[in-house]
């Protein structure tokens, strides 16, 4: 089982004596490792953000969302713009709620939207990035959108690439 308390080590996040005080506070307060992370070691949440998207990307299954049957129904609960912005693909809805599609390099954004945009039950799965922005583009057409998606994470300098 890979816990959050692990990635945040290995991530240099948190030492592993912290980590086993957070889980000490546990056995006596039931409260969420993050939240004491943050309270007991100052974790900033984005942090903890990266490692909870770790460790659901860990876990998560992996689909080609351009051969999934899409249902127009939960297409509806996104619309354009959101599905762009944050790199979400509404597929159908399964036993765990809303089956979302979205790349692992945008599972922390992706998260954040559905658990406050979306009142419904969601279960998100991993894909390919261009698969995604292939699904994007056939399902929430925006003219552009594809480019600008792409050059956001261009490299700024090209000495770098090299």
């Amino acid at each position: 089982m890979l816990r959050i308390g692990d990635l945040l080590v290995q991530q240099g996040m948190l030492t592993a004596d912290q980590r086993e005080e957070i889980v000490a506070h546990q056995q006596t307060k039931a409260r969420p490792f993050g939240v004491l992370a943050e309270e007991l070691f100052g974790l900033a949440p984005e942090s903890l953000d990266r490692a909870w998207a770790a460790q659901l990307a860990y876990y998560a299954p992996r689909v080609n969302p351009t051969a999934e049957a899409v249902d127009t129904t939960v297409q509806a609960l996104v619309n354009r713009r959101q599905a762009w912005q944050f790199k979400v693909l509404p597929l159908r809805r399964g036993p765990e709620g809303v089956l979302l599609a979205t790349a692992q390099r945008h599972l922390p954004r992706a998260l954040r939207y559905v658990n406050r945009s979306i009142a419904e039950d969601c279960a998100l799965v991993l894909c390919d990035e261009h698969l995604l922005l292939d699904a994007l583009e056939k399902f929430y057409p925006m003219p552009g959108a594809r480019e600008h998606a792409m050059a956001q994470h261009a490299p700024t300098n090209l000495a770098t690439t090299w």
